[in-house]
């Protein structure tokens, strides 16, 4: 329930690497001949297709199209949505950072950054920073005491893709009028948080 509440207030907020084919030319390069990876139509292959690419020492692998389309055409994370962290005592480490770092801590236990231009002038983003408290699951399954919310383009290509190269995706996705979220956890045991805005925020 706490999660619930902590997103709902955090996506509320939000109202008002990426990688290209030189890249990835250069990443599966073999030591005599060029991969020209330029190929027509590459962002529209189907589901399931495969590339097959001779790379270093002969071997070959085949590279699912969607994950070239994916790295070549489309950001993977955009920025940063949210930083969130554990605290023992919450509420006095919200108010130390209120009190010495100027922080306007919120009830819900956190602030929201909204984002400007180099004039100062505000532009369509926030990133929302947030102190939980010790006992709260919001992290889970994760044991590490911090989670970092990551906006992406495309959610539900960039899940994909991630299953496609064996990272451990969360089943779960949310799909709400506060954008889409889905988790993944890194090789270190740490739950990253996937959120989809919605159109124009």
């Amino acid at each position: 329930m706490q999660g619930q509440v902590e997103r709902a207030a955090f996506s509320t907020l939000f109202a008002g690497l990426s990688k290209r084919f030189g890249e990835a030319r250069s990443r599966l390069r073999g030591p005599s001949e060029p991969c020209d990876l330029r190929l027509p139509g590459l962002r529209k292959g189907l589901p399931g297709d495969k590339l097959s690419l001779n790379t270093e020492l002969g071997r070959t692998r085949n590279i699912p199209l969607t994950t070239l389309a994916i790295g070549g055409h489309m950001k993977r994370v955009t920025g940063i949505g949210g930083i969130f962290f554990k605290a023992k005592d919450a509420p006095s480490l919200q108010a130390w950072y209120k009190r010495h770092l100027g922080i306007d801590v919120q009830v819900w236990g956190g602030a929201a950054f909204t984002w400007t231009d180099a004039d100062g002038r505000p532009l369509a983003g926030t990133t929302a920073w947030c102190i939980d408290p010790q006992e709260s699951d919001h992290f889970a399954p994760s044991s590490a005491p911090f989670m970092v919310n990551y906006r992406v383009e495309d959610l539900h290509a960039l899940v994909k893709v991630l299953k496609e190269e064996g990272c451990n995706v969360l089943e779960k996705i949310d799909d709400s009028e506060y954008g889409k979220f889905a988790w993944v956890m890194d090789p270190e045991g740490n739950k990253v948080e996937l959120w989809q805005p919605p159109q124009g925020q």
